[in-house]
């Protein structure tokens, strides 16, 4: 069933959701103190509709709309579809060249001729990318928030939320350069062509995948003590 997968996936989308409530909620100025429709109740609209409704708003782009939509199928496909166990069969068609897409570099290793286990390893980074792009959204929605608030468009106007907020918006763009800038680098540092040894078969192991895992976790640790540790 692989549950690893599925946890990781769903733990993504928890905290996207979280993420764009609080945004919803201060861009359209939600007052009610026990709001139904933008909350975790059994009463509040599915994620989908959150983010249709910030893409009819104008608050993200047709390309960001995109992004989200991809990731939110891939975990629908995974909480929803007991025999969907793999990245792989988890990406919809439509979505496919999307998500190749989110790395370049990555891209050129899935030739025809790839095994499916390699396949498999490259799509796991591919989704660490795709969840930096859509952390990255975030922090985009998270701005546009914070900037409401200093020009007095918000019903919330404390200082004190204001340097929550910033807070979390720093939060946010250290979490995805410290993502993003390890996928980078640990990539780079296997697929050099000029180390000694260098296979492909080497680049897109389990042993890559392990590396850019490890590196970040400590990375994240180095910087965010407080949040759980990350078990491989």
């Amino acid at each position: 069933m692989n549950i690893e997968l599925r946890t990781k996936v769903l733990k993504k989308s928890l905290e996207l959701e979280q993420r764009i409530n609080k945004s919803i909620s201060i861009l359209i100025d939600i007052k009610a103190q026990d709001a139904k429709a933008i909350t975790f109740k059994s009463s509040s609209i599915p994620l989908s509709s959150k983010v249709n409704l910030l893409y009819d708003l104008e608050f993200i782009s047709s390309e960001e709309y995109e992004i989200l939509f991809c990731f939110l199928e891939i975990r629908n496909k995974l909480m929803h579809d007991i025999n969907t166990d793999t990245i792989v069969k988890a990406v919809m068609p439509n979505h496919k060249k999307l998500f190749e897409n989110q790395d370049k570099s990555l891209k050129c290793y899935l030739t025809n001729s790839i095994s499916e286990n390699r396949k498999e390893e490259i799509y796991i980074l591919l989704l660490d990318k795709l969840s930096s792009n859509v952390l990255s959204i975030c922090v985009k929605l998270y701005e546009r928030c914070l900037a409401k608030i200093n020009n007095g468009g918000c019903f919330i106007t404390t200082d004190e939320y204001n340097l929550i907020l910033q807070k979390s918006i720093n939060d946010c763009k250290r979490l995805y350069h410290i993502c993003s800038e390890t996928v980078t680098l640990i990539f780079k540092k296997y697929t050099n062509k000029e180390l000694d040894g260098f296979q492909i078969e080497e680049a897109t192991s389990e042993f890559l995948v392990k590396s850019i895992l490890l590196q970040m976790h400590e990375n994240i640790k180095e910087e965010f003590p407080e949040i759980v540790e990350i078990n491989f």
